[in-house]
């Protein structure tokens, strides 16, 4: 709260006794707060927005993409969440929306670089050698409840289809078998890929009214 009110440079305490900024930061973001503190300093920056919301979106989704691709840079991170805050500058932004602005989602292991390597056909921002190992690396993850986005990462994969062999798909298809199974889903990231990422929208959409 100090931070956000005050400013990452001037409050220092708990967790964050470091004197370089970029190792609070990095604190910050490994406890969730980064991008809070961050958009307390966005309040009073203006924004062009004269571009469509399509375009706006489309814009978010090609930075991220230079993110993953150029190395995780800080100038390119700082690019990222400044596309993101200009999303919220529309009349088109929602409550809903707020998620896919988190470091959980489009961050360096994050929700996104997962749905982009199926999107794309390729691994985005990870050493796999194909999206499909990127799905079973995602579907392992154990911390933050990431159990519960299987859901999310098997509907997006449904949606694209990358490429994989027979069995690896007879993999996929049993993990489809277990999550219809189950009940305990997080939903938080549906709305916000289903307009990023429009391909997934109907799926996505779809499963949430069942």
């Amino acid at each position: 709260m100090m931070m956000a009110r005050y400013g990452i440079d001037r409050v220092r305490g708990g967790h964050y006794c470091a004197p370089a900024r970029e190792d609070i930061e990095a604190r910050l973001r490994a406890h969730g707060y980064w991008e809070q503190i961050r958009r307390s300093a966005m309040e009073h920056v203006s924004f062009d927005t004269r571009a469509s919301w399509s375009d706006a979106l489309d814009a978010f989704l090609a930075q991220a993409l230079h993110y993953y691709d150029d190395g995780y840079t800080d100038e390119q991170r700082e690019a990222v969440f400044l596309q993101g805050c200009r999303l919220t500058r529309y009349a088109y932004w929602h409550d809903d929306f707020e998620p896919g602005l988190d470091w959980a989602y489009w961050g360096k292991r994050g929700v996104l670089p997962v749905l982009l390597s199926f999107k794309y056909n390729r691994t985005v921002g990870s050493r796999s050698l194909r999206p499909y190992d990127v799905l079973q690396a995602a579907m392992s993850r154990t911390r933050n409840g990431a159990q519960q986005l299987h859901r999310l990462f098997l509907l997006c994969w449904q949606a694209y289809r990358p490429d994989a062999k027979p069995d690896q798909q007879v993999w996929v298809d049993a993990r489809m078998q277990e999550m219809e199974a189950r009940s305990d889903h997080d939903h938080r990231y549906d709305t916000f890929t289903s307009i990023l990422l429009p391909e997934t929208r109907s799926l996505l959409r779809a499963r949430q009214r069942t």
